[in-house]
């Protein structure tokens, strides 16, 4: 119910602020969700919480937008490249052994997160803004440590 009421409030408050730039657009939208979402949950008493990875391209440009557990890659000229910053040490954890990796994700809880939409007022939105596109690129938007699971040349392999 979560992630399906933060993509449509996010799809609805982007397309409804046609005169801004998309960064702005996609912070606005967001914010918005988030905040509409904390006031239902506190009211409700529900503790409600998701994370949103969103990307718009407009004019050979992407506009990435992130808020908790997620990863965008491009794909270009058979390289894979992350754009997104992982918000955690978890995965480099998993990767130096200190934890496996069902220790690390196994239970899907987000509280290592540095922001989660509807958790709390204001939350910090990760903007990545004026990234060019190409024709041939692929634009790979997906749950936070990816990487752990599956390797690079995996990605590119899938894509």
């Amino acid at each position: 119910v979560t992630a399906s009421f933060i993509t449509k409030k996010v799809l609805y408050e982007y397309f409804r602020n046609p005169d801004f730039i998309d960064a702005n657009k996609l912070a606005l939208a967001i914010r918005g969700a988030n905040n509409e979402l904390f006031e239902y949950s506190t009211v409700q008493n529900h503790d409600m919480g998701g994370m949103i990875l969103a990307a718009a391209i407009t004019d050979g440009k992407v506009v990435i937008a992130n808020v908790g557990f997620g990863n965008a890659y491009i794909i270009r000229n058979s390289k894979v490249f992350q754009i997104t910053e992982d918000p955690n040490v978890l995965d480099e954890k998993v990767k130096n052994g200190e934890l496996s990796k069902e220790e690390a994700y196994g239970n899907g809880d987000s509280e290592h997160s540095t922001s989660v939409i509807g958790r709390e007022k204001d939350i910090i939105i990760d903007i990545y803004d004026g990234i060019e596109v190409k024709e041939n690129d692929v634009l790979i938007l997906c749950i936070h440590s990816l990487n752990t699971y599956i390797s690079k040349q995996e990605l590119l392999q899938a894509a």
